[in-house]
């Protein structure tokens, strides 16, 4: 038999089954912005972890193939390849600067000795100091004229790959 309280409740329960109750939907709501706070914080942590990650050019010169560690930031050209007990024979460093500058260099907190090639905008080879001594620090290296892109190889490398003045280097 049917009342009128059978009736209510019947009624109601169709209501909230069909839109939820006031605290489902504060449910699905939390759920929904839950779900994109993770979303977003997982895309900035991919975003970080590829900053954080360093990047590499390959420099392919006369048969010669060099895997260079970019420097960009202020840090990573302060810090260079110093504090390293070794390079690998196939390795280097290249130094990017923002714009064209006489770039000095010196061997401080390095263990193994360096070749360097000064490159102006066009990447073409202003400068070549090879075989230079951790020993030598503070002594600073400089290029007769501007360079925008600095390379350094274990020492032996500039004579190994012939790089030579006026040679124009692509990576």
């Amino acid at each position: 038999m049917l009342n009128k309280d059978n009736i209510k409740i019947n009624s109601v329960s169709k209501k909230h089954s069909i839109l939820g109750s006031k605290n489902n939907k504060h449910r699905f709501g939390f759920k929904v912005y839950f779900i994109l706070a993770v979303l977003l914080l997982a895309a900035d942590g991919l975003i970080i972890y590829a900053a954080w990650q360093p990047s590499y050019q390959i420099l392919k010169v006369n048969g010669q193939t060099y895997k260079l560690l970019e420097a960009k930031t202020a840090a990573s050209m302060t810090k260079g390849l110093g504090d390293r007990s070794y390079l690998p024979l196939k390795e280097g460093m290249l130094f990017i600067f923002s714009k064209p500058a006489v770039q000095c260099f010196w061997m401080k907190d390095m263990s193994f000795p360096l070749d360097m090639v000064w490159l102006n905008s066009s990447r073409q080879a202003v400068a070549i100091k090879q075989h230079i001594l951790p020993s030598t620090y503070p002594e600073a290296f400089c290029p007769p004229e501007l360079a925008q892109f600095v390379i350094e190889l274990n020492s032996g490398q500039v004579q190994a790959s012939g790089i030579q003045l006026g040679q124009m280097l692509n990576y």
